[in-house]
């Protein structure tokens, strides 16, 4: 397993819907650079990410772009204010994003 062995199959968008400026939000967290990785991703003992994650701090109205072999999670959101955002993907037709089976009426009839 690993982002070198896999090939970019989606990429998604995430709008921000409220907002997240403050650590503890449920911000994203990603590691850049983890989509082009030729190895295993390094988390040092008693950590629960690499040393080069970031944790996103955004705000109502923006958005960001990743694709599948980034390494990403949610945070925590350790506020009483809800954590909103609107996730869209792209994908090739073969890949279901939010489902099991890919219904039939989603695939092109070949001639």
């Amino acid at each position: 397993m690993g982002p070198h062995r896999c090939v970019r199959l989606l990429i998604k968008v995430v709008y921000q819907l409220s907002n997240t400026m403050t650590p503890l939000s449920g911000n994203t967290v990603l590691v850049p650079g983890s989509n082009t990785l030729t190895r295993p991703l390094e988390i040092p003992e008693g950590q629960n990410d690499p040393e080069n994650a970031i944790e996103l701090q955004l705000k109502a109205g923006d958005a960001f772009l990743f694709e599948n072999r980034t390494s990403h999670r949610i945070g925590l959101n350790r506020t009483k204010v809800p954590r909103k955002c609107l996730m869209m993907g792209y994908s090739y037709s073969f890949t279901p994003l939010d489902y099991d089976v890919q219904p039939s009426s989603a695939c092109p009839r070949r001639l």
